[in-house]
């Protein structure tokens, strides 16, 4: 699967934008040849879920549009707490995936506390 289904398929297949704006989007977070690259999680996770983010952040610039796509809103109200939800959830997940060049260090720690006599 390429990224850029992968992209759809995160998003639900739900038609926000065209394959060229996504592809824009893509670009955008490094992501050189989306259509053609074939996607890799354990690589390339954060960047999609950023570009996710991304995507979203222009949702709730434009709510009518998410509304027209979802139409389980019955409230801008309602479709902008869902993209506000989903941005936070979203940017929670990407804050838990390492760096691919952060150095983790596996070495074990230890603390002694000494009681003392009073």
């Amino acid at each position: 699967m390429n990224i850029l289904n992968r992209l759809k398929l995160q998003l639900g297949n739900k038609p926000y934008y065209t394959d060229a704006e996504y592809i824009v989007f893509l670009k955008q977070n490094n992501f050189s040849t989306p259509e053609e690259t074939i996607y890799n999680h354990q690589t390339m996770e954060k960047q999609l879920l950023q570009t996710i983010v991304d995507i979203f952040e222009t949702l709730a610039n434009d709510v009518d549009l998410m509304r027209k796509t979802e139409g389980k809103f019955a409230t801008v109200g309602e479709a902008y707490k869902f993209i506000e939800n989903r941005i936070i959830h979203l940017n929670t997940l990407i804050n838990k995936i390492p760096d691919p060049d952060e150095v983790v260090d596996n070495s074990s720690f230890s603390f002694f506390i000494r009681r003392s006599d009073y």
